[in-house]
């Protein structure tokens, strides 16, 4: 009688002792039950990722963890959690058209195993606009008709998810091919990251043109950037800029066709 009492006794005390939820990822922190923590900020059509760790802090481990019925819009895409050999993963995405607001999420995790191993936390967002922010590092102001003019694009995420951004001009795409670049999540600071921009003139003269900076992910428009670009001409250049502005067989060409015939025999 009195074995059973004690052993009674000691599960009621393994049992009383409080687990803890580490996350792991986007940011570090141990959580007791019904805990309420802030991630941070994202942006619409992001997809934040979640990474748990699978220690409960008790000499147990998790093997679930799902979102809790309601907590979430019915719109937000929630993964099938991945159990790996430390961690457990689980993806939100965030949908586009979504607005700026505060999301609070609730999660439950537990062992499969042991019924008595489970807990509740709560988690949450803040959704903006404006998270990536771009600047130019240095700007060419002109260039050789025939050479590449250079711009240094700095980009900064103050989101707690990876974001796609697309950078296009005003330009033709024969002097300007639209760039896809993949921005990191912030980690315990920002870092920021640099885009090398080429422009291609193929006229001389002065150019006036946009670089457009666009969420690939949410399709809005998060900078806009005027640009000033002297081309100065060569006598090459003159001759073959005229490629790019008539018509190849155009009879008024036949002196320019002559004229590039002797440079390049002569090259």
């Amino acid at each position: 009688m009195h074995k059973f009492l004690l052993i009674v006794a000691l599960l009621v005390l393994v049992n009383s002792v409080q687990a803890v939820v580490f996350l792991v990822s986007p940011v570090s922190t141990a959580l007791e039950a019904n805990a309420s923590f802030s991630l941070g900020e994202a942006m619409p059509g992001e997809t934040i990722e979640l990474v748990f760790s699978n220690e409960d802090g008790k000499g147990g481990y998790w093997n679930q963890v799902t979102i809790v019925e309601g907590s979430l819009p019915g719109n937000w895409i929630v993964s099938q959690p991945e159990l790996f050999a430390e961690s457990l993963v689980l993806s939100i995405s965030i949908p586009k058209e979504e607005t700026e607001k505060l999301q609070n999420m609730r999660f439950r995790l537990s062992n499969t195993q042991n019924p008595l191993t489970v807990q509740e936390i709560s988690l949450k967002v803040v959704l903006k606009n404006d998270l990536i922010k771009t600047s130019f590092s240095s700007v060419q102001e002109f260039v050789s008709l025939g050479e590449t003019a250079s711009y240094q694009l700095v980009v900064l995420n103050n989101s707690i998810a990876a974001h796609t951004i697309v950078i296009r001009s005003s330009l033709p795409s024969f002097w300007f091919e639209p760039q896809t670049i993949v921005v990191p999540a912030k980690q315990n600071f920002t870092v920021p990251i640099e885009a090398v921009l080429k422009v291609s003139p193929k006229s001389y003269g002065l150019k006036s043109f946009s670089f457009l900076v666009d969420s690939g992910l949410n399709e809005k428009r998060l900078d806009a950037f005027q640009i000033e670009l002297l081309v100065k001409p060569t006598l090459k250049g003159k001759f073959g800029a005229g490629l790019f502005g008539f018509s190849f067989f155009s009879p008024n060409l036949s002196v320019f066709y002559f004229f590039n015939a002797l440079l390049g025999s002569i090259q």
